[in-house]
């Protein structure tokens, strides 16, 4: 047996008038990160914590009813697992999320802060349930997804890939999310509705029956879209923000849905031709009705040989008085005609780009590709965003900025100087990220956390709460850096490590190391000479205490093989000394 009942007590009140009596558990050997006499949290008996793998119930989470915790999950802080649901492999459900009814919580996925899941939805992959969402009914949420705000996820709605739900927004029925779709705000999809690619559908727009809209579309309201299903019983989708078609799960603009249908036949390339004419007729297009600006034809430039012209208002929004001359763009496409968003000095957007809602774009700014600009982002000086990135919320971005790839900045987060974002990585909450940093790959960094200096994030990464990191830090694969931590000079986190203190310089953690106080690693410059002149940033030893763990010039192991990897007897005798400062005698190895 790995743990048993402790004779601590715990009553829950399921109702006013109903209560169980919860049992604290104890370790009795060491596994994983929990240390032999270690309490735990509650359970109701023995069926609700294996006895097999790291699973544990920390804190005060609570499990009962026929609930069953294995694998390596792990319950934490005020959580609550009950009824018949069950949590396995690398689950990690925490705070005060709760998860019941006959739910299932698996692979590496994380339910947190107030979320619930119950009935028999399913959260696997890497999915990150968090605020007050919902997962519930038959749902299905997977992979790298994320739900947060007060989404709520029903039905038999699947979610995979990367999408993202927040604020108020409903999935539902047989909803299908799939690549990197946002739905926002009060959006509510439903039916057998398929959206994916990098589709952002928000505001209070409703899209159901067999919708499928699978490319780069913006959708804020019903007259971005229109959905008509001809005789063949094929359902066509045309959204208005990047003027294209999706038929069949292929997107085309109007003039190459015309001519396949003529390839397949001549009277369904006449009946594409009659579903184009009738949108072009019916789809109440704001642009054409009531424009806020005008593009000038004698005043342009060119950019990467686009020509883009200056844009003048036609009435008064926002800020911005009937006559303002504006930046430069290549088309009304790039510019939305609702709202108070603006282009302002000699910024300039083109390509697919859009910039909508109430998003102010200043200076000499770029943006283009198939990037985003909406909500009330602020956007100035020399920023360049590209590719399919994005920047929404009241995120602000200035300075000599970057944000390419598939970056999402939102929320109240702030990027500046030369800072780069990329890869897949998400800065929000109120985050900053200033000086040459550069955050990569998967990472994510959020809360209040501050990155200064040449800070580098990559792989699946995790900046949060009030996390400080300066000057030449280097933060990678599965590193968690959390609470209060402060990091600076030269430390490098990798592997699955855990860092929640300040630290001051040249450290290198790795593996499952936790540091929770500075008096948990143990730093020290080598004395080997050709260290300092062949490895001139890698000549420091570091020692973490809580998996008794050694680094060195990329040697990686326990004491026992530390001292054996002297090369020198001098070393030898400096490994041992080492060895007795942080407390391991050599003879007892």
């Amino acid at each position: 047996m790995k743990y048993e009942i402790d004779t601590s007590t715990a009553t829950y009140f399921e109702t006013p008038t109903q209560s169980r009596t919860l049992c604290r558990v104890k370790a009795l050997k060491d596994f994983g990160d929990v240390k032999a006499g270690d309490l735990g949290g509650y359970i109701e008996d023995y069926r609700n914590l294996s006895q097999d793998g790291n699973c544990w119930v920390y804190n005060n989470a609570k499990v009962m009813g026929s609930a069953t915790v294995k694998g390596d999950a792990k319950i934490k802080n005020e959580a609550i697992v009950s009824q018949k649901a069950t949590v396995y492999d690398g689950a990690i459900v925490k705070d005060h999320a709760t998860v019941s009814g006959g739910a299932t919580v698996r692979v590496m996925a994380l339910i947190s802060e107030n979320a619930l899941v119950d009935r028999a939805a399913i959260c696997s992959g890497n999915a990150h349930i968090k605020g007050h969402a919902h997962i519930t009914e038959q749902a299905h949420v997977a992979d790298e997804a994320r739900i947060k705000g007060k989404a709520t996820i029903s039905g038999h709605a699947k979610l995979e890939d990367s999408v993202r739900i927040k604020d108020k927004a409903i999935v539902t029925e047989h909803a299908n999310l799939k690549g990197r779709a946002t739905i926002q705000d009060k959006a509510n999809i439903k039916g057998y509705a398929l959206i994916g690619g990098n589709t952002t559908i928000k505001g209070n727009v409703t899209i159901d029956g067999s919708t499928m809209i699978t490319s780069d579309a913006v959708v804020a309201s019903d007259y971005d879209y229109m959905v008509i299903k001809n005789i063949y019983g094929e359902t066509m989708a045309y959204t208005t923000s990047n003027k294209l078609w999706n038929v069949n799960y292929f997107n085309r603009t109007s003039q190459d849905l015309i001519a396949k249908g003529y390839e397949d036949s001549q009277a369904k390339g006449q009946i594409y031709e009659q579903c184009v004419a009738f949108v072009n007729d019916q789809l109440n297009i704001q642009a054409i009705e009531n424009p806020k600006y005008e593009l000038l034809s004698d005043d342009t430039v060119t950019v990467n040989n686009v020509t883009l012209r200056r844009i003048r208002a036609l009435k008064n929004f926002g800020t911005i008085k009937k006559g303002t001359l504006g930046g430069y763009i290549e088309s009304d496409n790039n510019l939305s005609h609702s709202g108070t968003a603006w282009v302002h000095d000699t910024a300039k957007v083109f390509g697919d780009a859009l910039v909508t809602d109430d998003a102010q774009i200043h200076g000499d700014t770029i943006i283009k590709d198939k990037a985003l600009v909406e909500d009330a982002a602020f956007i100035t000086d020399n920023v360049i965003i590209q590719d399919h990135a994005s920047v929404s919320g009241n995120a602000i971005v200035r300075d000599n900025a970057r944000i390419y790839g598939n970056a999402s900045i939102y929320e109240h987060a702030l990027i500046q100087d030369k800072a780069s974002i990329s890869g897949n990585a998400q800065i929000y909450g109120n985050a900053t990220i200033t000086g040459t940093s550069q955050i990569t790959d998967n990472a994510l960094v959020y809360g209040k956390a501050t990155l200064r200096g040449n800070v580098i994030v990559t792989g699946n990464a995790q900046i949060k709460d009030n996390a400080n990191l300066y000057d030449h830090v280097r933060i990678s694969e599965h590193a968690l850096i959390s609470r209060e931590a402060t990091l600076r000079n030269n430390i490098h986190v990798s592997g699955f490590a855990h860092v929640t203190t300040s630290l001051d310089g040249n450290e290198t953690i790795t593996g499952d190391a936790i540091v929770d106080s500075p008096n948990d690693v143990f730093c020290i410059k080598s004395n080997d000479a050709n260290d300092n002149i062949h490895f001139p940033k890698d000549n420091y030893i570091t020692y973490t205490k809580s998996n008794n763990m050694w680094y060195h010039n990329k040697f990686y192991g326990n004491s026992r093989e530390f001292l054996r990897s002297a090369k020198t007897s001098d070393q030898r005798h400096f490994y041992k000394q080492l060895l007795k400062l942080v407390g391991k005698h050599p003879l007892f190895l």
